[in-house]
């Protein structure tokens, strides 16, 4: 794992590129896989935003994946640095509590159903096809970036 993901200035695609290729290794994803949950955290965040900015209930969501409640306050307990906490704790969640979702991306085999898969099974929005035509641009970005780092 190169921890050195580039900065905010370098752009979505360098950024997600970044993110893609690391979760690939970490956890034996393919290209397309490792884009799509760039694309959904790219949704969710810009892999920039911290905190939600109009939450419709509690503190809202934080973090790339803008996790909530019970999964937000294990975040903030396992957070040491904002860009490593995201990743590593996206990667506990995904070998542990969250495995199912996975499983799921991994027997996926387009950018649109991995993307579409890990929006449904991770993320869990009450619109997923509101949220698949945020991600699945910012998904693509991410592929094409994975040549970029």
């Amino acid at each position: 794992m190169n921890f050195t993901m580039p900065p905010v200035s370098a752009g979505f695609n360098k950024r997600a590129g970044w993110y893609a290729r690391n979760l690939g290794h970490d956890l034996g994803l393919i290209d397309i896989h490792g884009a799509a949950i760039a694309g959904v955290a790219g949704a969710e965040s810009g892999l920039q935003a911290i905190q939600e900015h109009h939450p419709i209930s509690g503190r809202g969501g934080f973090g790339w994946h803008q996790w909530t409640g019970d999964r937000r306050n294990a975040l903030e307990a396992f957070a040491a640095s904002l860009d490593v906490a995201n990743y590593l704790f996206l990667i506990h969640e995904l070998q542990t509590s969250q495995a199912h979702a996975l499983e799921r991306l991994k027997q996926t085999k387009t950018i649109e159903a991995a993307t579409f898969t890990f929006i449904s099974q991770f993320e869990r929005p009450s619109d997923a096809q509101t949220e698949l035509a945020r991600a699945l641009p910012l998904a693509r970005l991410a592929l094409s970036g994975l040549n970029r780092v």
